[in-house]
């Protein structure tokens, strides 16, 4: 085991309606705990037919490991989708053959070093990462909801409004409900669709990747699919 406390993240939700997150900082990682930690991870994804890589590296780990992780869980039986930010991302995003890609546009514009101001933007800078070899991109939005890009076509979902409690844990949520659709054979337009309801359906309380199915599937009726 590592030396040092285990990370605590705080979520404090206001009156307002907005919340303040508080994330501590975790253990260092020695060289010896992160192969454990390898380890541990290849033998739990043999048992796996979705991973997905999320958040930040732990302390002591170089930013170039998480996209190398990423890739060396790819399988033709198995789909990897990575949600990160900074320089973890940037590097990620180098290579992603293979990957399915979820992101917010502010974390894939730092990623790229690229103004995705518009739709258009957005769609372009899919597209680049398809041709590096990513599987899938998507790319979040918040309220304005989501788009995504692939080899079978472009969609734009767009969220169904909903008196926001906390949004914290919506993005895991959107792509949890993304990879479980996948999962069950479904399109890339209807798991967009699905994602995006389980984004809101999130918000709509102050749990972290807390939601209700008859909730989500109300919000599932509400989103709106456009080809693009």
């Amino acid at each position: 085991m590592s030396a040092g406390e285990t990370r605590t993240c705080l979520l404090l939700t206001h009156a307002t309606g907005e919340a303040t997150v508080i994330n501590e900082p975790g253990p260092v990682l020695s060289r010896q705990d992160w192969q454990r930690c390898l380890v541990h991870i290849q033998g739990l994804a043999q048992q796996a037919r979705a991973v997905a890589i999320a958040g930040s590296l732990p302390l002591g780990v170089a930013p170039e490991t998480l996209g190398v992780l990423a890739r060396s869980l790819v399988s033709p039986e198995r789909a990897v989708y990575v949600d990160t930010s900074g320089e973890a991302l940037r590097l990620a995003l180098e290579l992603p053959d293979g990957l399915g890609i979820k992101v917010n546009r502010a974390e894939l514009a730092a990623g790229l070093r690229l103004p995705l101001d518009t739709l258009g933007q957005m769609v372009q800078a899919g597209q680049t990462l398809l041709t590096r070899g990513a599987v899938l991109v998507v790319v979040t939005q918040g309220r304005a909801g989501a788009v995504a890009i692939s080899p079978e076509g472009c969609w734009q979902a767009t969220a169904p409004p909903v008196e926001t409690v906390s949004t914290v844990g919506s993005g895991d949520s959107m792509l949890a409900g993304l990879a479980v659709a996948r999962l069950k054979g479904e399109s890339i337009d209807a798991a967009l669709a699905l994602g995006v309801a389980c984004g809101a359906a999130n918000a709509l309380n102050n749990r972290p990747g807390y939601l209700e199915w008859h909730v989500t599937e109300k919000l599932l009726a509400q989103v709106r699919i456009k080809k693009i």
